[in-house]
């Protein structure tokens, strides 16, 4: 139920943004209440019931929440006033929402950076908090001994880390089994997964040769490429 000034006001703004065939049913409109009053909840330091979810937060028009960042953005939503002053309105909490995204990117590139093999190893949703793309359950691991081996200065951005998991890609894709050509990397790929001593033009040929005809369990790590590149 709507029962401060201050849900009222975050109903209305969402009404406000919405077209009208979207909220022209009761069901429609105590859908959007019922996560009012639990985002409500949220501000004044409780735990909603039913939890809130990302598909919560995309029926009010918020847009960025993901399973992956929910805990750091209900945190913030947490940390605003009690009374709900904070998030009154559409435009106040996706503000709220974006720093508790950022929040969430931060501790995981910090994760990610940081990692050496021995301390916290990064999961999914730390990639996916800092915007990286093709990392699943069957490559993770993998990925991680490259992020291992590079230095916290080298994998502190999306884009240092993106370049590892997209070089790791291509290597994946070229070791088939086959001698067939395969999926050709560059010295700069090369470079990404921390084999910058392959820098010329016949190293680089060389070891896409020799990743071309091996299956993907043989160089499914830093320390098995590594290990072809120094041959």
């Amino acid at each position: 139920a709507i029962t401060t000034a201050s849900q009222a006001g975050l109903l209305n703004s969402i009404l406000d943004a919405r077209a009208r065939n979207d909220v022209d049913t009761f069901v429609e409109l105590q859908g959007i209440a019922n996560v009012v009053a639990r985002l409500a909840v949220a501000a004044a330091g409780g735990v909603a019931s039913p939890v809130l979810t990302p598909a919560d937060f995309a029926l009010i028009g918020i847009t960025g929440v993901t399973t992956s960042n929910l805990a750091a953005v209900i945190d913030a939503i947490s940390a605003t006033a009690d009374n709900g002053s904070g998030i009154d309105s559409l435009s106040k909490l996706q503000t709220v929402v974006d720093s508790g995204k950022a929040a969430a990117r931060a501790t995981s590139l910090a994760i990610i950076s940081s990692y050496n093999g021995s301390n916290t190893t990064p999961a999914l949703s730390d990639f996916e908090n800092i915007g990286v793309t093709g990392v699943d359950s069957g490559n993770i691991t993998a990925i991680n001994t490259f992020i291992a081996y590079k230095s916290a200065t080298d994998t502190d951005s999306q884009a240092e880390v993106q370049a590892v998991v997209s070089a790791f890609a291509k290597v994946a894709a070229s070791a088939n089994g086959v001698a067939d050509g395969g999926v050709s990397l560059t010295a700069a790929e090369f470079s990404s997964l921390g084999l910058p001593a392959v820098d010329t033009a016949t190293e680089v040929k060389l070891l896409n040769e020799l990743i071309d005809f091996r299956p993907s369990t043989a160089v499914d790590s830093y320390q098995e490429l590594a290990a072809l590149a120094s041959i």
